[in-house]
């Protein structure tokens, strides 16, 4: 349930749809990757025809299905390839966190 600041309940978030909708964004956001303009028009149309509410959570959870079902796959395969690209995207987070970060809880 999403509720308001005074606990009032707003809506009510149906947990297996949120799934399969996470996982759609998530596999055509993937087909985009290289395509930046192609990427933003699937955000886009993702944000305009769902609540912000809603949103929020889908995204939060294709970005999690995206990292285990995409990111990580693709990571094996170049490791297997002898490229060490995961040393390389925790040398740019960290690197991310040094300029960008912020007295944030993660």
């Amino acid at each position: 349930m999403i509720t308001d600041d005074n606990g009032t309940v707003k809506s009510v978030i149906d947990i297996p749809q949120l799934k399969n909708d996470a996982l759609r964004l998530m596999y055509e956001m993937a087909s985009t990757a290289g395509d930046d303009d192609a990427t933003g028009e699937v955000a886009k149309r993702w944000a305009a025809s769902n609540e912000p509410e809603y949103y929020a959570y889908l995204t939060a959870l294709a970005l999690s299905l995206m990292t285990s079902l995409v990111l990580a796959p693709a990571l094996d395969c170049c490791e297997a390839a002898g490229a060490r690209m995961r040393d390389a995207v925790k040398d740019a987070a960290a690197s991310a966190e040094a300029s960008h970060g912020g007295d944030r809880d993660a």
